[in-house]
């Protein structure tokens, strides 16, 4: 466990105008721990913790608001990104169908061609797999809409809009979306896209082996 060995200012409290703590304030950076009555930690302790000096289980000093230093941080990112390789199902490059791909470096390509080629400062080696992708359109559910709308304007508790009604604002949504479509793509940590074939045939075409890459000749 990380250890404390100090906090920079001690935490302010804020009352509200009955007097009532409803939030505590760091002392350092101000950010603000809320007073829930169903919040079973302490905020006050957040906010006393905020900004202390934290010693991470190696003995260094840890990041600022982090109980881990950053090498630390980086070997358990590092390690749970590669059991997350290990289990996942591989796709040679070839077979992907996907529209996107991220790679190892966090960074989004529209397809692994432009991914190996994106690194136009040889002799830099492209990433030689990556995290296939997963697309999420924009749509909307009519009856949640409607639910909501009657709930927010406060109707009688006896307002309601029948199937008929939801069914035909439903077909309309979704002609509004496939007319005005929005789509996003998404890391999918079950399937990684291996792609040692492409990136061997490109540094052939530059003329670098794997040794010279690796030595930055």
């Amino acid at each position: 466990m990380p250890t404390t060995i100090g906090a920079h200012r001690d935490p302010v409290k804020l009352v509200n105008p009955d007097g009532e703590t409803h939030a505590w304030n760091c002392g350092a950076c101000g950010s603000v721990w809320m007073v829930t009555d169903t919040d079973s930690n302490d905020p006050e302790d957040y906010a006393r913790r905020c900004c202390a000096v934290m010693i991470c289980e190696c003995g260094e000093k840890a990041s600022m608001h982090r109980t881990a230093c950053d090498a630390c941080i980086s070997k358990g990112e590092a390690e749970k990104e590669k059991a997350l390789f290990d289990k996942a199902e591989k796709i040679p490059w070839k077979e992907y169908d996907g529209e996107m791909v991220y790679s190892e470096r966090q960074e989004y390509y529209p397809d692994v061609d432009t991914m190996v080629d994106s690194e136009d400062e040889p002799p830099e080696e492209p990433p030689r797999w990556a995290w296939a992708c997963t697309p999420l359109k924009m749509k909307f559910d009519a009856g949640d809409l409607v639910r909501g709308k009657l709930e927010d304007d406060e109707h009688h508790e006896e307002a309601y809009v029948g199937d008929d009604g939801i069914k035909e604002l439903q077909a309309f949504l979704d002609k509004w979306c496939e007319k005005h479509p929005v789509e996003s793509f998404f890391p999918d940590y079950t399937r990684v896209v291996i792609c040692d074939d492409i990136v061997d045939e490109r540094l052939a075409d530059q003329g670098l082996d794997e040794d010279e890459v690796s030595e930055g000749k």
